[in-house]
């Protein structure tokens, strides 16, 4: 059943006079936290109490969400609204106590009006909205897009605003490590991550770069690109502890091949079943020395996709892409010199 709502505009006790409604803190200092005990309370604490609680409700009934004050202790990702009338968010490990208005950007997150994501949306040039090495959705041809009533363009920056709104960036002091390629971050974790996601790093003087989230060990850690761990490769980490941003820029089933990848020569071996586990498509190549005749091939998910057979004494390379949380195996019966991931 519905439930009615109230006049909430009714305050309590609006008319009374001041000696009518007391704060029972001003007569016993702490007795609003302790509440009632065995006693009879004066009416004029009752006064107080269904004045607060009408004068409240009324309050965020007409403002929808509340002003920004120093009495309320804002937590991670707080909503609270600016003296210019703006929507903030506080940011994780971000200090609630200074004002969004005029903080720039340290503390708060200016959340964009209804305008602002519709300006957005109609801007002809998709180019500009794009993040960095992300591919650009072209959607149909010009010539189909009658059918579907809207442009190409329209697809690509809607898809790309409703990204950008899902990010959350989190910023503080971030231990980057080498050796396993683990971000530690208070609040990483809890941003809206999934394995597969990009995240972009800025801030710091040797991690600014894309990259693809592939462990998500608890709310303050996470591991990227776990194959360049440890490696001096375009994703290795390097050791740094410093005061960083973590944005997620595109989500798994968005990003494009090599948006935040890269090479990597992995151990790999023939004759034996790896799986694919980053949350990405990965790619592949493999190369061969033909010193005896003889066929070499790859399977993915068990179906063949790639065979060379050729005369001793030449190199055979082959490329292929694996699906994320598909299976790849390489069979030989040439030397096999050459293994390389774009991870």
């Amino acid at each position: 059943m519905a439930i009615t709502k109230p006049n909430l505009t009714r305050i309590w006790a609006a008319d009374a006079a001041g000696s009518d409604v007391v704060d029972p803190d001003v007569q016993t200092p702490g007795k609003f936290a302790l509440g009632w005990g065995a006693e009879k309370p004066p009416y004029q604490f009752f006064n107080f109490m269904q004045k607060l609680f009408t004068q409240g409700l009324g309050y965020f009934d007409e403002q929808g969400i509340g002003f920004w004050n120093t009495d309320t202790d804002y937590q991670n990702f707080s909503i609270t609204k600016g003296s210019n009338g703006r929507l903030y968010l506080l940011k994780a490990s971000g200090d609630g106590t200074i004002d969004p208005v005029g903080d720039g950007g340290t503390n708060w997150t200016q959340l964009p009006t209804r305008e602002e994501v519709d300006a957005k949306a109609s801007q002809d040039d998709v180019d500009l909205l794009a993040p960095v090495d992300a591919p650009v959705f072209t959607g149909v041809p010009e010539a189909d897009t009658a059918a579907l009533g809207t442009s190409t363009k329209q697809i690509a920056t809607t898809e790309f605003v409703s990204q950008a709104l899902a990010g959350i960036p989190v910023t503080g002091t971030a231990i980057f490590t080498n050796s396993d390629n683990n971000i530690n971050l208070t609040g990483i974790g809890s941003i809206g991550l999934e394995i597969g996601d990009v995240v972009q790093v800025t801030g710091t003087v040797s991690n600014n770069k894309l990259f693809t989230v592939e462990v998500i060990t608890d709310t303050n850690n996470l591991i990227v690109n776990a194959a360049h761990a440890g490696g001096t490769t375009i994703k290795s980490l390097v050791d740094e502890t410093v005061s960083a941003t973590v944005t997620l820029v595109a989500k798994w089933f968005n990003a494009g091949l090599g948006v935040g990848q890269g090479w990597v020569k992995p151990t790999r071996s023939a004759s034996v079943l790896y799986t694919n586990n980053t949350g990405r498509a990965v790619f592949v190549i493999v190369s061969f020395n033909a010193a005896n005749s003889g066929a070499d091939r790859v399977e993915v998910d068990g179906v063949r996709i790639t065979e060379s057979f050729v005369p001793g004494g030449e190199d055979l390379p082959q490329s292929f892409t694996v699906p994320s949380g598909s299976t790849y195996e390489a069979f030989k019966s040439n030397a096999l010199i050459g293994w390389a991931e774009l991870r």
